[in-house]
């Protein structure tokens, strides 16, 4: 895993080698064991290395044998070894061992279809010298981020927005819009970002840039037009299969791996492929919250004793001050999920004895396993009378117990056209009270994004097409992020096997009826991992929920929040109403409520601080 960023002057203007050292070295956590440069001309490159995969060659940037090609490589190519044989055999000349060589002779045998071979994740940056013109991509599910910005004519990426903002051509100033999603759904919106001007690069994406134009497209998307798995063991097997592939492939490494364990269904899975697949014990790694929040903890003591994985867990601690500025600095842009807590405590714990994690991200996206999923079935089930009942539903909403029996299909028949509204309803945080006016009348728009989303999806299935959206928003633009950041944090890389591509197609080949089976979640994983972790053994899954309440009381944060929130200077800032903000921040000190609200608060004005003031 390593940090990438880069420069390519449209109008021929040389670069400046020193400011291309500072962008790098706002990375230097993302990768401590290395740097590189190369400039030509007009473009330039920038490295830092966290050594993975070849650790004596594989420096970068790497060049093809006159070096007129220069590659940098954020991320691992799982099928590097296969790429790298069948280059060889067309007549390409290796001198080294590492993945990111396969990219250089790759793109010198498919051109800008090189991308479309890749396995794995990555952001990546081609400099072609020959013709004077630059590709960046990032990887089909967006794991590892890649930002960009165009600023008179100068070209600039990095994998961090920090490496960006090191530029003196790039400016601070904040994008309203983006302040407005984050209050209401936790995190800013792809494509734009915090900092107005600055975008990040969809997964999937590939920009070319040369003299003439930058040009933005897509080199995949999700296949639904293959043939449906329609039986349950037919389902089983494929993507058992699939499984096993994809955990092999991502044990590739020269260095020690682990494994972050929180006890559910995914990580369990993960952990039995891994001691299936390896000689030595599994070394796992739990956040253990305290004595108020034990299910998990148990969870993860059950699978690791019964897997022989040797288990570590990592006391969590309510944060101080200092510990969440340096969270959003390595952010970049507040997300308000507390997990960001024990996700960077555990990276920096397990940095001390691995280099690489596997994790579970992506399953509940690919394999459907949010409970929000089983209320999008049974309307598509129940489509026409719910439809029906719509309009009525202020009205039998009082009625003693239809509310309860309703309510989640009731909301999803209110808003099945609009899927911001639906988003925004099913994660059950929408605070557009908060937003001051300015900021809501900027981010008008924000649904019709999201239902533009919505709309790329191939498919017709109201589940499928509810997958579709969160997986393009909610996971890469949160879960995937907060990942990369917390643990780039402790200089460890993550690897997401449910997020293999050859998986994620299989599981979309299963009917979404199998996916459900039984009115349980990603019912099909759940299967595979009962054949060898009995379900008596399972226990249920609470996640990271943090007690924020808990730790508020018992800290220094009363009054720390009511030296943050209600100064004039956060008045001031003018993307919440402060009104609003202040009877929030006085409910909160007289009755402890809005934690959640307060946590994303806090945030946000950490974020102003640290990146403005």
């Amino acid at each position: 895993m390593c940090g990438i960023a880069g420069a390519f002057n449209r109008r021929g203007r040389t670069i400046d080698t020193t400011v291309l050292e500072r962008m790098a070295g706002e990375m230097t956590h993302r990768g401590p064991d290395d740097s590189g440069f190369f400039t030509s001309p007009c473009a330039g490159l920038a490295f830092r290395r966290l050594s993975i995969i070849d650790l004596s060659g594989g420096h970068q940037p790497i060049g093809n044998e006159d070096g007129r090609i220069q590659v940098i490589l954020n991320g691992e190519i799982y099928n590097y070894r296969e790429l790298a044989a069948e280059l060889q055999a067309a007549g390409h000349v290796f001198k080294t061992k590492s993945d990111t060589e396969t990219i250089v002779h790759g793109y010198e045998e498919w051109g800008d279809a090189v991308f479309t071979h890749l396995r794995g994740m990555f952001g990546i940056a081609i400099l072609d010298t020959r013709r004077n013109r630059l590709l960046v991509a990032r990887d089909r599910f967006g794991i590892k981020p890649v930002y960009w910005t165009e600023r008179d004519g100068l070209f600039l990426f990095a994998s961090e927005i920090k490496s960006l903002l090191a530029h003196p051509a790039v400016s601070r100033a904040v994008d309203a819009k983006a302040i407005g999603e984050y209050l209401t759904m936790r995190y800013p919106l792809g494509p734009e970002t915090m900092f107005a001007g600055i975008r990040c690069l969809p997964p999937a994406g590939m920009m070319i840039v040369d003299e003439v134009d930058v040009i933005e497209s897509s080199y995949w998307q999700m296949p639904y037009d293959r043939p449906l798995i329609t039986t349950m063991e037919e389902a089983e097997h494929e993507l058992e299969t699939a499984l096993r592939d994809a955990v092999s492939s991502h044990l590739v490494a020269d260095v020690p791996l682990g494994l972050f364990l929180s006890g559910g269904v995914d990580s369990t899975t993960m952990l039995a492929f891994m001691t299936e697949l390896t000689s030595q014990p599994v070394k796992s790694f739990t956040a253990n919250l305290g004595d108020n929040l034990t299910t998990d903890v148990a969870a993860a003591r059950d699978a690791a004793r019964h897997f022989g994985a040797d288990h570590r867990e990592v006391m969590i601690e309510p944060a101080d001050i200092g510990l969440l500025e340096k969270i959003v600095w390595h952010l970049d842009q507040p997300i308000s999920d507390p997990a960001v807590l024990p996700t960077y405590l555990l990276s920096k714990a397990a940095r001390q004895e691995v280099t690489v994690v596997l994790s579970g991200e992506g399953s509940d996206e690919t394999n459907a396993g949010y409970r929000h999923y089983l209320r999008h079935a049974a309307y598509a089930k129940h489509e026409t009378w719910l439809r029906a009942l719509a309009p009525l539903w202020p009205a039998l909403r009082h009625v003693p117990g239809a509310g309860a029996r309703l309510n989640g299909l009731m909301q999803i028949a209110r808003c099945s056209s609009e899927a911001g509204r639906c988003l925004l309803t099913l994660r059950g945080d929408d605070r557009s009270d908060l937003l001051s006016p300015a900021t809501r009348a900027a981010m008008n728009d924000s649904e019709s994004k999201l239902a533009a989303v919505m709309q790329l999806c191939a498919s017709r299935d109201p589940v499928e097409r509810m997958q579709h959206l969160d997986r393009w928003t909610w996971m890469s633009e949160c879960t995937l992020m907060k990942a990369d950041r917390m643990t780039m944090a402790g200089s460890l890389e993550a690897r997401v096997p449910f997020l293999d591509h050859p998986l994620a197609e299989i599981a979309a080949r299963i009917s979404p009826a199998l996916r459900l089976h039984g009115g349980e979640t990603k019912a099909v994983v759940r299967r595979i991992l009962h054949k060898r972790f009995p379900p008596s053994s399972t226990r249920p899954q609470s996640g990271f929920v943090l007690p924020l309440s808990q730790w508020f009381r018992e800290g220094d944060f009363n009054q720390w929040v009511s030296t943050l929130l209600t100064t004039e200077s956060f008045a001031k800032r003018g993307a919440v109403d402060p009104i609003v903000a202040r009877r929030i921040v006085d409910g909160y000190l007289a009755t402890g409520r809005d934690t959640n609200v307060i946590w994303r608060l806090i945030c946000l004005e950490l974020w102003f601080r640290i990146f403005l003031d």
